[in-house]
Parts: structure tokens; sequence; C-alpha cells
């Protein structure tokens, strides 16, 4: 089991590199002057997927298989279509909207089930992040159709 997890572990680190270098591709790069914040966002969260998957691999090395322990499949499956759901809802429903739904899901998926973790941790995460880069560090978030700003 250990290997099977390191394995995987160290695909989504190579995996994050990989984006996290392609970010830079000139393709993604733009005339109009403010080239680089098309990327900011994008590059810290990979960022952090390369760090959370490193320290997976660091944790997997080390740790011994336990008897009987297998993968929680229907976890990660669901996880990986509310990514993929998440993805084609931000244009359409914008950054804030699409970000509390995967996050409320994805928390519940991995066992935050108290309702007011659930929601506290649901609506707070994005709602900082979405003011982070929309006040403190201003990158053009995706919006609504239906407000200016969220």
């Amino acid at each position: 089991m250990r290997s099977r997890s390191l394995a995987f572990f160290l695909a989504l680190a190579c995996l994050g590199m990989f984006l996290f270098w392609h970010s830079f591709d000139a393709r993604y790069q733009s005339s109009a002057g403010n080239a680089e914040a098309t990327m900011l966002f994008p590059r810290i969260l990979l960022g952090f997927w390369i760090v959370l998957s490193g320290g997976a691999v660091v944790e997997s090395w080390f740790a011994s298989a336990r008897p009987g322990e297998r993968w929680a499949f229907g976890r990660v499956a669901t996880f990986v279509v509310a990514v993929g759901a998440y993805l084609l809802a931000i244009p359409a429903v914008g950054f804030l909207f699409a970000s509390v739904g995967c996050a409320v899901l994805s928390l519940g998926v991995f066992g935050f089930r108290k309702p007011t973790s659930l929601l506290l941790f649901g609506l707070l995460l994005p709602g900082f992040i979405w003011a982070l880069f929309t006040f403190v560090v201003p990158t053009g978030l995706p919006t609504s159709p239906w407000f200016g700003r969220v």
C-alpha cells in the first residue's frame, strides 16, 4: 500500500510542477499592461498543490503500511468530479459562488460534517480568498453575471 500511495502523491507533485512551469508559457502572457496578474492566482494554487503533494510524498515514504488499509476511491472520485464541476462553474457563476459550493462539498466529502464548521469554513475560506484578490492584491477574478464585483 505504501508504494501505491507514494506513486500517487509523486505523480500529483510532478503534475503540479509541470503545470506551474507551463504557466510561464508565452501564450499566457499578454501585451495588455498586467500580464503577470492573470496567472498570479493559478500559480499560488499550484504552489499550494506542490507543497501539499510534496508533504504527502514525504509522509507516505516514512509511513508504514497498515494491514487492511485501502483507499477511499469513492471520496477521491467525488472530489475529482467536484473540482471538475467547479472549473466549469467559475466562468458561469463567478469565482466566489463556485468556490463556496466546491468548498462545502469538498469539506463534506472528506469528513467535515458538523454543520457549523462546514458552513464556517465553506463560506469564510472562499470569502477570504475572494477579498484578498479583490481588495488587497487586485487581480481580475471571474465575476458572476448577476453582481458587479462578486
